[in-house]
């Protein structure tokens, strides 16, 4: 069996987001095309939009980077597709003793199998990791993406913007630690955070927001959503 810390880290960042790796920094969303500065939506609307949109999706692809001195936070990188029954595959790198480590992974149903750089994959029981992260949380209206939406507060909305070839609204809020915490373990504050909602079906496509650790890590965590509702075959690694 790979070591617990690591199995751990990565069955977390199956769910996390993501997220969900299409951008790498908090002021990396501009994007290219005009910009409208007057007669924007306001953000409250386009919030409660986004989290209406986003209850209704069924499966997602994600990625996700983490940069920064981040100690007590072990993920870095992971990109992967999740549905909302919280089966999920891709990959992801953690780190581990000061070393990053390599990992695939698949979960269906209550079991998760994980696979470093070399041998084949190890199958783990969920409850495992959901002591750290419950792998459903990015679709699950309760805690993940959906709930980040309906509990920012203070949002403005900043522009109209293109991004990756799509219309999208920015928006500035502050985004509650909770959600936060359950989205990427680790973080111990509410931050400020920029959102990326399309115009066409308010569904959000990127977040990014700074990363304060209790242990004094910090740095900045952007994560990408990409293929609402694709077609998601996800099925247990041959043994």
């Amino acid at each position: 069996m790979r070591n617990p810390r690591a199995l751990v880290a990565v069955t977390a960042v199956t769910a996390a987001l993501a997220l969900p790796l299409s951008a790498c920094s908090s002021g990396g969303g501009s994007g290219s095309g005009s910009k409208e500065t007057a007669n924007l939506p306001a953000a409250s609307q386009l919030l409660g939009d986004g989290a209406t949109a986003m209850t209704a999706v069924q499966s997602v692809r994600f990625s996700i980077d983490a940069s920064g001195q981040i100690s007590g936070l072990a993920l870095r990188s992971a990109t992967g597709q999740l549905t909302r029954a919280g089966n999920a595959q891709g990959k992801a790198s953690v780190s581990e003793s000061g070393a990053l480590v390599e990992i695939n992974f698949v979960i269906v149903g209550s079991t998760a199998y994980i696979k470093g750089a070399t041998g084949g994959y190890s199958k783990v029981p969920l409850q495992v990791a959901t002591a750290v992260y419950d792998p459903e949380a990015i679709l699950d209206p309760d805690k993940g993406v959906v709930k980040l939406l309906q509990t920012a507060t203070g949002g403005r909305t900043v522009d109209r913007e293109t991004l990756d070839g799509q219309a999208v609204y920015h928006v500035k809020a502050l985004l509650a630690q909770p959600v936060l915490a359950t989205l990427v373990p680790g973080d111990s504050q509410s931050e400020q955070g920029d959102l990326w909602l399309t115009v066409a079906s308010s569904q959000l496509v990127r977040v990014s927001f700074p990363v304060r650790t209790a242990s004094g890590g910090s740095g900045s965590v952007t994560a990408s959503f990409s293929d609402f509702d694709a077609p998601a075959t996800i099925t247990a690694p041959p043994s």
